[in-house]
């Protein structure tokens, strides 16, 4: 049984610095060869989006035991409002500051993510003051002993296989159709996330 404040403080810790890495990576992108660049920007997403999924469902378990069960689907339901609300609102003030600044600058992008990080770390706050039972009396065997035997699971091997195909897919093709968009089409940020929102609505929707 891991010891799920700091394993998640580490994962969403890792996935905030990502974007740091992303950041510097675009400051020295003309510097670098194609292959290199593409190459490392793979490499990023993948942990990026590795510390995602693997404190995703463990943040939810730990959250499930603080939430009393009679205020657990409230909570859940405002919690997911809130969450797509601002990411709405969020997105398109963001659309309309790369606009702004300028889509073809990438001091734009290098600047807003690291105001992005910022704020990320920022939220850690929140997790580092949550409660946490003791867990000491839980755990057999050492972390790495268990992570084992989890990776030994069919049905865990079956279901982060499915997933994953879809997330890798997802990543490689984002930064295409995007690109497609901008240029191509000749959108501005503001359409984009406009698009971003519908495409929310109608998964809600669906």
């Amino acid at each position: 049984y891991f010891r799920r404040k700091p394993f998640y403080l580490i994962c969403v810790t890792t996935y905030y610095s990502s974007y740091l890495l992303l950041a510097l990576l675009a400051v020295f992108w003309t510097n670098l060869s194609a292959t290199v660049a593409v190459a490392l920007f793979f490499g990023i997403q993948f942990v990026c989006y590795g510390s995602v999924q693997l404190g995703g469902a463990l943040v939810n378990a730990w959250m499930g035991e603080i939430i009393p069960p009679r205020e657990s689907a409230e909570f859940w339901n405002r919690r997911g409002g809130a969450a797509l609300i601002f990411s709405m609102i969020c997105g398109l003030i963001v659309g309309k500051v790369v606009d702004v600044m300028g889509k073809d600058n990438i001091n734009t992008y290098v600047i807003l993510m690291i105001i992005g990080v910022i704020f990320g770390y920022c939220s850690l706050y929140v997790y580092l003051i949550l409660p946490d039972r003791d867990t000491k009396g839980d755990i057999a065997g050492s972390p790495i002993a268990q992570i084992k035997e989890v990776l030994k699971n069919r049905q865990f091997q079956a279901l982060t296989a499915f997933f994953a195909v879809g997330t890798v897919a997802e990543c490689c093709c984002a930064g295409f159709y995007n690109i497609f968009l901008l240029k191509n089409m000749n959108f501005s940020m503001v359409n984009l996330q406009i698009l971003t929102i519908l495409g929310s609505l109608a998964g809600i929707a669906g």
